[in-house]
């Protein structure tokens, strides 16, 4: 029999398959956590994430300008601890926006260049934009309690995928862009969710001495350990905050005003400086921002 005839055809190549980064590290690390695979397909993805934008960009532009009584008169009638300046949140709004058409841009390229991480993180993206678009009117119907539900629904769902299932080492545009949308709906949500939280269940109540003790605590943890993106999202709520306090103690003969006094409005901005020096630290240092 001749060498030919020994020979057994075989149907495996002769090299493995290219593994690429993005089916490799970032996918082993985020399944091995809940609700890690709640992607949809490309098609899907294109549908429900500029649908979600719209439908809360309406709801906002809505809520801030035609709607009586809008966000800025409800927030006004609810003053608390954590009321940050009214506009605050509308500056962070703006450039936000902006950042998430860029996002939504990356989600019409070919599909080859679509990466798994921009898919992935689509329907949580969509979910946000929802709850904050469907807050919006509870908030103005001043239904504190009820948008308190959206708000946490979608700060913590922001705050899970920032901690647990976000490209913890982005090396593309497009997964830096990814970071920095979500890292951003988180950072604003901390601040929406202190300032509901606190005007549905604790309005016009000055921080007690848990409160004083805690805040500080948890932002300069948060400063050291988080994404530098994240931490300035930190010091821009602290800032916002410690503007509004301040606010709100100019109104009252009391120093309070429905909300901390004046020595809470300091520590607050004292801390917003705090985190600023901790980010540029770090920044020094070679933290990652994304």
């Amino acid at each position: 029999m001749s060498n030919t005839d020994q020979r057994r055809e075989s149907i495996e190549p002769l090299l493995p398959a290219p593994v690429t980064e993005s089916t490799s590290e970032e996918e082993n690390n985020q399944s091995n956590y809940p609700l890690a695979n709640m992607g949809v397909s490309l098609s899907t993805a294109r549908i429900i994430a500029p649908a979600s934008f719209l439908f809360d960009f309406l709801a906002q532009m809505y809520g801030m300008g035609i709607s009586s009584p809008n966000m800025k008169e409800v927030h006004d009638a609810n003053p608390c601890s954590f009321s940050p300046q009214p506009f605050a949140i509308g500056g962070f709004f703006t450039p936000q926006q902006i950042l998430q058409v860029l996002w939504l841009r990356e989600l019409f390229r070919a599909d080859k260049d679509v990466e798994k991480g921009t898919i992935n993180y689509t329907p949580w993206y969509a979910l946000g934009n929802t709850c904050i678009a469907i807050w919006m009117m509870f908030w103005n119907a001043n239904n504190l309690k009820g948008s308190n539900v959206l708000v946490t629904i979608n700060t913590l769902s922001q705050l899970y995928y920032t901690f647990y299932l976000r490209d913890k080492k982005p090396n593309s545009y497009q997964s830096k862009l990814t970071n920095a949308i979500v890292i951003t709906f988180a950072g604003v949500g901390v601040l929406d969710q202190f300032h509901n939280t606190t005007a549905a269940y604790f309005p016009a109540l000055p921080p007690n001495l848990l409160v004083k003790l805690t805040t500080p605590i948890l932002s300069l943890l948060t400063a050291i350990s988080s994404p530098l993106l994240f931490s300035s999202c930190i010091a821009y709520d602290l800032f916002g905050l410690a503007v509004g306090q301040h606010q709100l103690a100019q109104k009252a003969l009391n120093g309070l005003g429905g909300g901390g006094g004046e020595n809470w409005a300091k520590l607050l901005g004292g801390l917003g400086l705090g985190v600023v020096g901790i980010i540029g630290a770090r920044a020094y240092g070679g933290a990652r921002w994304v």
